[in-house]
């Protein structure tokens, strides 16, 4: 297999809705998108969602360091058989603060076109699936109260056994309490700060969740004050996840080092690519750090079906976020979207690669910006 083409896309994706948290609100995502293609006529596809409150990344710069520096260097190179495609992703493609959401995209996309030459799935060079069908959480947003009593209808109708709460503002605690008494204890809760508080607000809250049973608590403390998380931790028996504070490599392992964090919340996009994120599952693994896949809000099929295929080849994970499809959505890049059906179950995609055929005619109307190589 050798690569002979290269193309990078900037789409901007509608939402049927407006979704916010503390740090941002959004009714359209701004996605990247990779397209490669080898000699023998094979095409693989990839995605990546900047976030710049996460990783700094704008889209703009992200899709034009993609277009001038990563992606020629991938056009021309060629993998021998199966067996070597890790080593060539790990050659060429490493992720670093700033460049994540390009390696994503292009590392995807590599996988993608590696999978459909030898005919394997993406899901072989990351240890194969362990299970064949996996379940998806549901995030509660920020509803008036008559629209949260039926979304958490919906919920229970559902037969979904994950919810998580958005602790935005100041109605968040009245969401918690009406989310436990629909809910019962069937369901988990979790609850996601956006590092919103700082570490006395922090400790007051935690202690505010103790009624209501809550399973952890996601990004309490602000990016950048990572040294308090064992001081919170100290402070309550809730345990902690680190989202917002893992963008790498060497977060995860000083996060392991210094203790107090008891998940992780791995989102390919923000690592940089399925190779980084079994990497940091395994250093989670070995610490005992619990893990939730976690997926970017306006994302497209595409990358969904990375993320379904990182959850199907955990040996474990808590919670499982995104495959929301034209739930969210107002279009994708797919004829047939990814989403999880009664109780959140959603099978495992069996073709090879990421197993998601791209619909090229559904990508043109969303496209801002495009770039070809050579």
């Amino acid at each position: 297999m050798r690569v002979c083409r290269a193309e990078a896309f900037l789409i901007r994706l509608p939402l049927r809705l407006t979704v916010s948290h503390a740090l941002a609100a959004r009714r359209e995502s701004l996605n990247l998108l990779v397209k490669l293609s080898d000699d023998e006529g094979n095409e693989g596809w990839g995605e990546g969602v900047p976030r710049g409150y996460v990783t700094g990344e704008v889209a703009e710069t992200s899709f034009a360091t993609l277009a001038a520096v990563l992606l020629p260097s991938l056009v021309g190179i060629g993998i021998e058989g199966p067996e070597r495609v890790p080593l060539a992703i790990a050659g060429l493609i490493a992720p670093s603060p700033g460049n994540q959401t390009g390696c994503c995209a292009a590392e995807l996309a590599l996988l993608d076109l590696a999978g459909k030459a030898f005919g394997r799935s993406m899901a072989a060079w990351f240890g194969g699936r362990q299970r064949e069908t996996v379940r998806y959480s549901i995030v509660l947003p920020l509803l008036e109260p008559p629209e949260m009593v039926a979304f958490l209808a919906g919920v229970r109708g559902l037969g979904v056994r994950h919810l998580k709460i958005k602790a935005e503002g100041d109605r968040w605690p009245e969401a918690l309490a009406e989310a436990r008494r629909a809910l019962g204890d069937a369901v988990t809760i979790a609850v996601d700060a956006n590092g919103s508080w700082d570490l006395d607000a922090a400790v007051a809250h935690l202690r505010r969740m103790d009624q209501y049973d809550v399973a952890w608590v996601e990004q309490p403390l602000p990016r950048g004050k990572e040294h308090e998380i064992p001081l919170l931790a100290g402070r309550s028996a809730i345990p902690i996840m680190a989202d917002e504070s893992l963008t790498t490599v060497e977060e995860a392992e000083q996060l392991i080092r210094q203790g107090g964090c008891g998940l992780f919340n791995l989102r390919i996009s923000k690592l940089g690519g399925l190779a980084a994120s079994h990497r940091i599952a395994r250093i989670a693994g070995d610490s005992g750090v619990r893990l939730q896949v976690g997926c970017q809000v306006g994302e497209s099929s595409l990358l969904s079906a990375a993320g379904r295929l990182l959850a199907a080849t955990l040996p474990g994970y808590e919670a499982l976020e995104g495959s929301y499809g034209m739930r969210l959505l107002e279009r994708d890049v797919t004829d047939e979207p990814f989403e999880f059906g009664p109780g959140g179950v959603a099978p495992v995609q069996l073709g090879p690669g990421l197993g998601v055929a791209v619909a090229p005619h559904r990508v043109a109307p969303l496209v801002l910006r495009s770039a070809v190589i050579p």
